[in-house]
């Protein structure tokens, strides 16, 4: 048995302390916190639903198929649910982990091309990413997806620039996409495709290719790609599910999968996705990758475009700007958008950035670098006027948005922020003779802004962006006669956390009378979206002959609402108080929760 020795060990340890420090970043507390609507019960959910079933080929959510995801997330959440249980802890357990993986995968890419010091800077930058820490700790398949389609692509950068193991990274490349392709669908196929295309288009000399056997010269491109064993590879992993989903449901699968949630998804606006040109996905870049924005345009400029030195690190430079480029342009055509669609963008966004600061660290940097940090400067500020004055660039809605920030100020965290990191930046420009120091202080700035978004800001948002509190309240108080019901704009932790459908009743609008006269006489707690409560309160008073008073206020769109007298006491481990509102007719003299 190989001993390790001191030297293997320290070899191991920086890549040891990056994983950690990333592990911690994304997965630290991760169940001490609500799943987040409107998306993330949906998953545990389905997986639910599923294993109630027996049928792991099929997801379902609230007994109808649910055809807006592959199945990768599903299976992924299986374990950890056999294991600990259907909870927040499994249900994220995926993206932590996926995360992770994405992490190391550009760590032995830019290990491999550029060397140990590019690739700890690139798996730091990545970590500390906002964009990618708070999707990291979400339930959600977008990490998933990001992390299979960022490592297939580092895989094929190693088998096109490097001679070493080029086989088992073009076959890594391939069974890399295929799990991004369950993970997310073809679109992760599209990025990959399109950016090989695209750098394929500058790479390759035409008038030499041409003027020789072109069938000769594809043969050969063939054989060094390894496209044909590649392919049977793609198609063991990605093809089972796909065959299976289809041969149980046929058109079904064809009509709502293939044409609804790709085709029809990508020519028009579905599912609350907004629209929008270029600049949309521009914005998100630059508010999601804060504060490494302000060193995006540099890092493309300087080193996508052929300022260096080496001719193989041109090429490289021009596949990690075809990465890019492919990313941007499939997500901007998309007519339906959503901030976390263009998350892929993050990683090779990270790795250019790396890049940029293993130029800095060389004895000899290039000329240009004093300016890189001067100019990064006002784009750092750039986003902070949105954060603090605008409050409409988000991440997840959890990042700047003020309408969804409302328990707590973020303003003097963002400040803080954002004068370490202009210290940090000076640093860089003033200490000629200490590099490493300035680099290492800009990277510690961006960990613990990290820390700060990551640890407090996004599990301070449970209130906010689930009504779990509610659900429990009810749970507590009411016994197993009371019902729950809710009124509204639905939101799906709602289902997750009463047991499913069977454990609450919904009503909209142009139900109301059926909701009185379903709760007549009987021991109910309505859950009612705020600018409602006016209206349907009063008609309920009105209908069922009995007082409706507030027991719970804590999330700022929603009201729990009972029939029968409160409790003093109550699930959600904070003081209640007895207000008497003079001003509110429907709260006076009702406990409420605070």
């Amino acid at each position: 048995m190989k001993l390790i020795t001191r030297s293997s060990f320290c070899k191991y340890l920086p890549v040891l302390f990056l994983l950690l420090a990333s592990l911690y970043l994304f997965g630290w507390k991760i169940g001490s916190y609500s799943l987040n609507d409107p998306w993330e019960p949906k998953y545990p959910q389905t997986v639910r639903e599923m294993m109630e079933r027996g049928d792991y080929i099929t997801p379902y959510y609230q007994d109808e198929i649910r055809w807006t995801k592959p199945i990768l997330i599903y299976w992924a959440m299986i374990p950890p649910v056999l294991i600990f249980g259907n909870n927040e802890f499994s249900a994220r357990l995926p993206s932590v982990l996926a995360a992770l993986f994405g992490v190391w995968a550009v760590y032995y890419c830019l290990l491999n091309l550029r060397g140990r010091r590019a690739a700890i800077i690139g798996g730091f930058i990545l970590a500390t990413i906002p964009e990618y820490f708070f999707m990291a700790r979400q339930a959600m398949p977008d990490m998933l997806m990001t992390a299979f389609l960022s490592s297939g692509m580092c895989f094929f950068a190693l088998g096109r620039f490097q001679e070493k193991h080029r086989k088992k990274h073009f076959y890594l490349f391939y069974a890399s996409l295929a799990m991004a392709v369950l993970a997310k669908g073809p679109v992760a196929g599209a990025i990959a495709t399109f950016s090989i295309l695209i750098f394929w288009s500058v790479e390759i000399d035409s008038c030499s290719f041409f003027n020789r056997n072109i069938l000769n010269e594809f043969g050969k491109t063939l054989k060094f790609y390894q496209v044909v064993p590649g392919i049977i590879i793609f198609l063991l992993i990605a093809g089972p599910w796909y065959i299976a989903i289809y041969s149980k449901h046929h058109t079904g699968f064809v009509e709502n999968f293939v044409m609804d949630q790709n085709i029809r998804r990508f020519t028009g606006t579905m599912h609350g996705g907004l629209g929008g040109n270029a600049d949309h996905y521009i914005e998100t870049v630059f508010h999601g990758m804060f504060p490494w924005n302000s060193f995006i345009p540099a890092a493309m400029f300087f080193l996508c475009l052929g300022h260096m030195k080496k001719d193989n690190e041109v090429r490289e430079n021009w596949f990690y700007l075809s990465w890019i480029m492919s990313t941007f342009l499939i997500f901007t055509l998309a007519k339906t958008k959503l901030d976390h669609y263009i998350l892929p963008l993050a990683v090779p966004l990270a790795m250019i950035v790396a890049v940029l600061f293993d130029e800095y660290l060389k004895n000899e940097p290039p000329l240009f670098m004093r300016s890189v940090f001067i100019v990064s400067i006002p784009f750092a500020i750039l986003p902070f006027n949105d954060f603090l004055t605008r409050s409409n660039k988000y991440i997840m809605d959890a990042f700047t948005n003020k309408h969804v920030i409302t328990n707590m100020n973020i303003a003097l965290g963002l400040k803080c922020i954002l004068g370490a990191w202009i210290i940090a930046i000076l640093s860089a420009i003033i200490i000629k003779n200490s590099k490493v120091a300035a680099t290492g202080l800009i990277l510690l700035v961006a960990y613990c802004s990290a820390i700060y978004f990551s640890h407090y800001v996004l599990p301070g948002q449970e209130h906010v962006r689930s009504v779990r509190q509610y659900v429990e309240y009810c749970r507590k108080h009411g016994g197993p006669d009371a019902l729950l019901l809710f009124y509204g704009n639905f939101r799906s932790s709602v289902v997750y956390y009463s047991g499913g459908s069977q454990g609450y009743q919904y009503f909209n609008r142009r139900t109301r009378s059926r909701m009185a006269s379903f709760v007549k006489g009987k021991k109910a707690y309505i859950i009612i979206e705020k600018k409602k409560i006016s209206s349907v309160i009063k008609f309920l008073r009105i209908k069922t002959n009995c007082d409706w008073v507030c027991v719970g206020r804590s999330n700022p769109k929603y009201r729990l609402f009972t029939n029968h007298k409160p409790h003093k006491s109550t699930s959600f481990g904070i003081r209640a108080k007895l207000l008497k509102s003079e001003n509110s007719p429907l709260e006076g003299g009702s406990m409420l929760l605070t």
